[in-house]
């Protein structure tokens, strides 16, 4: 599966040797002063791997409600959708951005509030609502490589 957002790339790849499912949000997000830009465009690119997943789990429930249910089928579709809740997810590539921005705040933590500021840009609001994900804090490579945050 693969989705073009703005500016960024999602795509879902399974490996032939494992039959494991790995997605992969490849972005070059914008640049200059445009961190709501970068926020949601990094959301958006999350979404669509959450909606990849909702629509997988919308088949399983289609072939549940079958009059005659194949068992084939919905294992086929039960196991789908259990690759696709249980990939890895990588998001890479040049966030135009450094230190405590909205993008690294959604990507570690999770979530970022309506009231939360980018410290470059005190004055500017990011989002009108809160912005999150289902997919747990992600790991900052840079931090991990180099023992904390690199900006």
């Amino acid at each position: 599966r693969e989705a073009h957002k703005d500016r960024t790339l999602v795509t879902s790849l399974r490996c032939r040797a494992t039959d494991r499912v790995l997605h992969i949000v490849n972005c070059h997000l914008s640049g200059g002063a445009a961190p709501e830009r970068r926020l949601r465009q990094v959301h958006d690119g999350l979404q669509q791997i959450q909606k990849y997943i909702n629509a997988l789990d919308l088949d399983l429930k289609k072939q549940l409600k079958f009059k005659r249910p194949s068992p084939k089928l919905i294992a086929k579709a039960e196991k789908t959708l259990d690759e696709y809740q249980s990939a890895g997810i990588i998001v890479a590539g040049d966030f135009n951005s450094d230190g405590n921005t909205a993008v690294r705040k959604l990507l570690v933590e999770g979530t970022v509030d309506p009231e939360w500021r980018e410290p470059q840009y005190p004055q500017l609001v990011l989002t009108s609502k809160k912005r999150s994900h289902l997919f747990g804090g992600f790991v900052d490579a840079a931090e991990l490589a180099y023992g904390g945050n690199v900006c």
